[in-house]
């Protein structure tokens, strides 16, 4: 996984490469992802709308508050996003993660190792205590993928989904209960991350 910012010039590129390539279809739906907090709401959304959420996105990151959006791809195709947000979190050390994945990708274990992957980098290299996650009661996949990294369910509530009420389930997750991938993980940035969000904390790896 990568950060998007990063990706920007090679993304043009690829992009180029893919349209000479006739593949058209596949840039124009992986250039962006959609933002998992808008769900159904996605649907119709313009890419100047997804471009401006994830601007404001980069550019309101503070110590005191931020949201980290990762992107995770296989060669040069985009395959989902990920992300990892907090407030306060050099006091408190939790964080929150959410994600969104290609349609065609889902049952292939990719989300899964997506969500590991980005737990594995709060508790390995900026010290988290504690990570939580949403999913809506009726998706079994998103609670599929929680229940593998190894979260643990301890709350639900009744929340307004685009304008419903739906059942929320919650779970946090530690470091001992993080079921992590099977591949090695290497880290890039930590320490510039840690300095950026003001975490004293050294990562022992």
């Amino acid at each position: 996984m990568r950060r998007p910012h990063a990706e920007r010039d090679d993304a043009r590129r690829r992009a180029g490469t893919a349209r000479r390539r006739g593949r058209r279809h596949r840039a124009r739906r992986f250039r962006l992802p959609v933002p998992h907090r808008l769900g159904a709401a996605a649907e119709g959304r313009t890419r100047a709308e997804f471009t401006q959420f994830y601007f404001s996105t980069w550019s309101a990151a503070r110590p005191e508050r931020f949201e980290l959006l990762m992107v995770a791809r296989q060669g040069d195709t985009m395959l989902g996003a990920q992300d990892l947000r907090a407030a306060d979190f050099a006091v408190r050390r939790t964080g929150f993660t959410g994600s969104w994945l290609g349609r065609e990708f889902h049952g292939s274990g990719i989300g899964t190792r997506m969500r590991q992957m980005i737990c594995a980098f709060a508790f390995d290299e900026l010290g988290a205590i504690e990570m939580r996650t949403e999913a809506y009661a009726d998706n079994p996949a998103s609670n599929r993928v929680s229940q593998k990294t190894g979260y643990r369910e301890f709350d639900r509530a009744r929340v307004n989904r685009l304008g419903e009420a739906a059942t929320e389930v919650r779970y946090k997750l530690t470091r001992e209960q993080l079921t992590r991938p099977e591949e090695p993980i290497s880290y890039d940035g930590g320490q510039a991350l840690r300095r950026f969000l003001g975490i004293s904390w050294v990562s022992p790896r």
